[in-house]
């Protein structure tokens, strides 16, 4: 809102009374003092200099004639009808208004250009309307006017959000612009387009204000710790709080005192020094290195393609020059040209968009990722349907617990981040799924699920749910857990399956952990351990509550603790992923499934995928019941299943493993019976080990044609991506080129005009030498635009390839894995298997004769255990994995079996005539002969329950035949 403000030196008789007639209905905002009319009343205007008269052409104060009401009001709205001479009152003279004193700054004078910027005022209150020209001004002396907001300087220790470009200002030394207002408060660069800003009337105090900086000596701990919050510091503040760290002791912050706060990555500990000395530094004219591109900053921040970014290495902005500090997010960078600068620097003006600074800098930190996956969305990284996390997590996860997640300070170890950040690019340039990390260190993984959770740009506890997680600690204790589990089942599906992934992950090691150490203990330690670890990086605060993470550091951590503790203590670790289930047998016709269920006993049951609404999740549980097959709907909504309303299972496995233990007359009352008898997918492919073997070379074979199509696919991909950027550069140097010679004969026309007669027989032949070479040249930039043209629809076909190749790459990959696993426990030779998998011509055509497990009594005979001992050891063991002990009592031994899930014990009589379960069966000359035998033959002969076979040696892993 601008207002007229003519001069205020004036004679007697030059003064006019103004009436207009308003042309509209306006209502009038009463909270900016505006004044409301309708079409046809008068509005009066008294006491106007008559020099001043041909400025008013906009915000006015006058007296409606009519309601008799001050106020503003716009000359577009109205029409000048009169104007009459005044003659002026007798006023007693006024005392002049003492002058406020000025703060004692020294502003850069390109901060606030008072010359450009219009006198503006607001706040009504502000305004002084008996002034002698009857139009508004401010009474308010040693502040700046903007539009719509009425700007004063001056320091602040706590940090405040910038509401023009959202980013924290922050330092004692650093001045800033606040609207006395509507208390917003601005940059001081950013102050010069507060403008673009409406400014509304605020009863709020605002930070408190000084006009004088404050030494970082007389900062407290909570200054510094609120300080580190807001520049992405806040893993290290727990750290800082314990020294303590104040204002004094941070000026005095040594590289050897991080380390003894246990600030061991040098990077980090780098990056927080610079970051410190930027504080203790900054104003608005220090310049602590000089930006390559700081010339030229008369562009918007639209020419660039500006992503959050975090930098895992020391870099300066290029507008201003100054280091970029904080260990996260620590600004913008551009994704095609590689330009970096600050939040608040990129809102101001910046430097054009050029590509070829990627190729001028030449800086591996500029080489953009292809398929990058750091810093993106979870959201966009997979289907909850199909993956049950994140493929990074996936991938870095399962190497973990393949080697095994015993490790004592697992998750607590740094890393070297040059270490991860290799690492990192390997995920941000392949499909994680085939990233190979068999020789990467188990600390570097852990290092890279750190940092790839760090960065994702909503963390997996989404901003929006933070206070909510907050507030439920503060519940009762009996209330918390419930709490939490309510709010977790509230999340977005893609962020409650990767926390839940992860939190299954935690509870497992939390598991290792109580079994080594024999003691509950050792699980909450390790639960602590983690917590104190992840507490910052699955959930923090919004970026307007940043600073709230210094006080709720306790609440984090209960959070992470109470999610792990949601797991029992005692149960299994259970994978949920369906595939993996034995029981599972995908898209299998319905003809398929009468042939399996055919003549099988009541409560048989297998789980196929649903004839309608596949998109959807849905599957069918296939029950033996009656001698009849009884079709179960499976139903998903929002990634938790039931039969029925309402869904509670997180999963197919958690609703089978649920049923197996409670009947289904709940769901229906004719259904009184559980899950006991799984048509075993596994069992079918173990009828023979040559038809294993079979399949087993046809799924390497797809495997390695489908991965080298693939490698083939992606070097060409890279070679054409990488050709395409310098044909682009090429043809931009084809555009210079043809420009240049265009102006060159453009000079030669214009000389050849006011020639003589001689001369312009040279300068036509120049002319024509000009236009034959410039005709060659756009003949070369056509050709080059057509070669790129095609590169570019070659690298659509290659990446639409690559994209099709990767299911059936994961597909044959995790079959010809089943098959290994499954001929290893088979006993077959791990040297001809590896043979196989070697891919050569010479491999025999028909396997030799297979040495089973069974033959060696090291694999199943166990010695003098007891029954406990036994149950230990085959606690979670596949069905039909047994074990042979001594006992000290007659008979002498007996047989541990896994069935059904439950560990059964069978005892082995020892006769004249030979070893056996029972009359008459006692045959067997040896224990081997028993075991042989009942490996082909089931047990059920001898007990009911037992409808199994000998197939799994307790140790036949540790005694594979090499």
């Amino acid at each position: 809102m601008k207002l007229n403000t003519p001069t205020r030196t004036m004679s007697i008789d030059d003064r006019r009374l103004l009436k207009y007639r308003a042309l509209i209905h306006y209502p009038g905002l009463p909270a900016e003092n505006q004044l409301s009319h309708q079409e046809g009343d008068i509005i009066i205007v008294e006491n106007v200099p008559l020099a001043s008269l041909h400025q008013l052409t906009d915000w006015m104060i006058g007296t409606n004639e009519r309601t008799q009401m001050k106020g503003l009001f716009h000359s577009n709205n109205v029409v000048l009808v009169e104007q009459v001479n005044m003659t002026p009152p007798v006023l007693p003279p006024r005392p002049p208004k003492p002058t406020p004193p000025l703060p004692p700054l020294s502003l850069p004078t390109t901060t606030v250009d008072t010359q450009s910027m219009t006198s503006v005022a607001i706040n009504s209150a502000s305004m002084d309307y008996n002034n002698d020209s009857g139009i508004a001004v401010s009474p308010v002396r040693g502040c700046y006017m903007n539009m719509r907001h009425m700007l004063v300087c001056g320091y602040t220790v706590t940090p405040v959000l910038c509401s023009r470009c959202s980013d924290y200002i922050w330092g004692s030394l650093k001045p800033l612009m606040q609207c006395e207002v509507c208390r917003c408060c601005f940059h001081m660069m950013c102050s010069q387009f507060a403008q673009e800003h409406h400014c509304r009337h605020s009863d709020s105090p605002g930070p408190e204000m000084m006009d004088r900086p404050i030494p970082m000596k007389q900062w407290t701990v909570e200054n510094v710790q609120h300080w580190m919050a807001v520049t992405q510091l806040y893993r290290y503040c727990i750290q800082f709080k314990t020294e303590p760290i104040n204002g004094a002791k941070l000026e005095t912050v040594t590289d050897d005192l991080l380390q003894s706060m246990h600030v061991r990555d040098a990077f980090h500990r780098q990056c927080i020094m610079n970051s410190i000395d930027v504080l203790c530094q900054d104003t608005e004219e220090v310049v602590t290195h000089q930006p390559p591109l700081l010339q030229n900053c008369t562009y918007n921040m639209s020419v660039h393609s500006f992503k959050e970014h975090s930098f895992n290495s020391l870099h300066y902005c290029d507008r201003c020059g100054k280091f970029m500090v904080g260990l996260l997010k620590q600004g913008l960078l551009c994704t095609r040209c590689g330009y970096i600068c600050h939040r608040s620097c990129a809102h101001c003006k910046v430097a054009a968009c050029d590509e070829r600074i990627l190729e001028i800098r030449r800086q591996e930190a500029f080489i953009m990722p292809c398929r990058p996956i750091f810093g993106e969305p979870i959201t966009l990284q997979f289907d909850p349907a199909v993956n049950p996390a994140p493929p990074l997590l996936v991938q870095c996860i399962t190497t973990l617990e393949a080697r095994g997640v015993g490790v004592e300070d697992i998750y607590r170890r740094s890393f070297s981040t040059a270490e991860i950040n290799k690492v990192k690019d390997l995920f941000n340039n392949h499909d994680p799924f085939l990233v190979d990390l068999s020789h990467v260190d188990y600390h570097c993984i852990t290092g890279v699920i750190k940092t790839y959770l760090r960065e994702l740009a909503v963390p997996v506890i989404p901003e929006d749910m933070y206070l909510d997680f907050i507030s439920a600690t503060h519940a009762r204790d009996d209330e918390v857990s419930q709490e939490l589990t309510r709010l977790q089942s509230q999340l977005q599906e893609h962020h409650r399956a990767t926390l839940n992934y992860l939190i299954n992950h935690f509870s497992h090691i939390c598991r290792l952990h109580e079994q080594s150490d024999r003691h509950l203990v050792a699980r909450k330690s390790m639960v602590s351990q983690l917590a104190n670890v992840f507490c910052f990086i699955l959930m923090k605060p919004p970026l307007h509550h940043i600073m709230s993470v210094v006080d709720n550091s306790l609440a984090h951590r209960t959070v992470i603790e109470k999610l792990i503790a949601l797991t029992s203590p005692g149960a299994a670790v259970v994978s949920t992923d369906i595939s993996k289930a034995e029981w599972y047998w995908g898209d299998i016709s319905s003809e398929d499934v009468n042939e399996k269920l055919s003549n099988t006993r009541d409560g048989t049951f297998l789980v196929r995928n649903a004839s309608t609404n596949r998109t959807n999740g849905d599957y069918t549980l296939v029950l033996r019941k009656g001698g009849n097959n009884k079709l179960i709907k499976i139903y998903h909504r929002d990634c938790y299943y039931a039969f029925i309303e309402p869904y509670i299972f997180s999963s197919v496995v958690e609703l089978v493993n649920h049923y197996k233990q409670h009947s289904l007359d709940k769901y229906h009352n004719d259904l009184k019976i559980t899950l006991m008898y799984p048509v075993s997918n596994v069992l079918q492919d173990a009828d023979s080990n040559e038809k294993v073997i079979v399949k087993l070379r046809q799924m390497h074979k797809s495997n390695l044609e489908d991965t080298s199509k693939y490698d083939a696919y992606h070097d060409e991909y890279n070679r054409k991506t990488y050709s395409l950027q310098m044909n682009r550069q090429a043809l931009e140097a084809y555009k210079l080129t043809i420009t240049l010679f265009e102006d060159q004969m453009k000079l030669l026309e214009r000389a050849h005009k006011d020639a003589t007669i001689t001369d312009k027989r040279g300068l036509s032949d120049n002319l024509q030498l000009l236009n034959e070479r410039l005709s060659t040249i756009r003949a070369s930039q056509c050709e080059l635009t057509c070669a790129v043209e095609a590169m570019t629809k070659r690298n659509q076909e290659l990446d639409k390839e690559m994209i099709s190749l990767k299911p059936g790459i994961q597909h044959s990959r995790k079959k010809r894995d089943h098959y290994v696993t499954l001929l290893t426990k088979r006993g077959v030779s791990s040297r001809w298997i590896n043979s196989i998998l070697k891919d050569n011509d010479e491999v025999q055509q028909t396997p030799p004769p297979i040495q089973l497990a069974h033959h060696s009594e090291q694999t199943w005979f166990v010695g003098n255990v007891s029954r406990q001992e036994a149950e230990n050891m085959l606690a979670g063991r596949a069905n039909g994995t047994f074990l042979i002990r001594t006992r000290t009592e007659r008979p002498h031994h007996a047989c541990s079996i896994v069935c059904r899930d439950t560990v059964h014990h069978c005892l082995i009589n020892s006769t004249e005539s030979g070893y056996g379960f029972a009359e008459p069966y006692n045959i067997y000359p040896t224990l081997t002969d028993l075991v042989l035998h009942y490996e082909q033959t089931s047990l059920l002969h001898h007990n009911d329950d037992l409808e199994t076979t000998l197939m799994y040696p307790v140790k036949a892993n540790q005694y594979v035949q090499c």
